[in-house]
This record gives structure tokens, C-alpha cells and sequence, in this order.
């Protein structure tokens, strides 16, 4: 199964759903094997100083490529499943160095304040009309 097959399965971010929403990106991303970056920090290379620095230099290496390219397909995943009315309101460029997980992070607190703000307009303006 394709990667663009895994996209139908997820409901596109429209401003309201981000609790669904983001569970199926991260298990799209989870069956892709693409969701390192969500978890883990971009990996730095080892002090000159330490023991079997080759050795940990490689490591280390083969972890930030992996780290890279889960980032570059995680961000990508993000951007095509957020709905076309509200894209805009998400600024991604491809060559953007925003990571992933910063990415998820500033869409989950825009939901926040916008939820925050619908419930409070909801709550201010509802009337009692004898039954609810």
C-alpha cells in the first residue's frame, strides 16, 4: 500500500476535528515508519573527544538520515491533509526548516484558542428556550 493510498484514511484538519485528525495522521505516519521525527530530537554529531568516535560518528549519521527524511515526509503528510480552506493559515514552504513536530504543535494550539473561541461565542450567545 502507497503512501497516497494511506492518505484516504485520513479526515483533512478543517478547524474543528484536530483530536481525530491528528490520531490519524501519527498512525499513518506510525505505518509508514515515518513518524521518528515526531518523537525523537534531531541527532548531533558526537564530540571529537569521545571513545569510538567513528563508530558513534556513523551511528549518528544513519540516525539524522533517518530522523531527515521522516521529517521531510511527516511535514509533507501534515501539509496535504490540512483542507484547502484552511491551508493558509498553516505557512509551509518546502524548503521550510520547521520541524514536523513544531508544525503539529502550532496547528494543535491554533485549534486550542480557535475551539476556546467557538465554545465561549457558543456558550455566550445560546438562549434557554424552555427545554434546552
Amino acid at each position: 500500500m502507497s503512501y497516497k493510498d494511506l492518505l484516504c484514511y485520513i479526515e483533512p484538519f478543517n478547524g474543528t476535528n484536530f483530536p481525530k485528525w491528528n490520531k490519524e495522521v501519527r498512525a499513518v505516519l506510525k505505518v509508514l515508519d515515518f513518524d521518528y521525527a515526531l518523537y525523537k530530537d534531531e541527532s548531533f554529531n558526537p564530540s571529537i573527544s569521545t571513545e569510538n568516535h567513528n563508530e558513534q560518528l556513523r551511528e549518528c549519521n544513519s540516525k539524522l538520515e533517518k530522523w531527515q527524511k521522516s521529517n521531510k515526509f511527516a511535514k509533507l503528510v501534515i501539509k496535504h491533509s490540512i483542507s484547502d480552506a484552511i491551508r493558509g493559515a498553516f505557512p509551509y514552504r518546502k524548503d521550510d526548516r520547521k520541524l514536523s513536530v513544531e508544525f503539529m504543535n502550532s496547528i494543535e494550539e491554533s485549534y486550542k484558542v480557535n475551539y476556546s473561541n467557538f465554545l465561549i461565542n457558543k456558550l455566550s450567545t445560546s438562549c434557554y428556550d424552555g427545554h434546552n
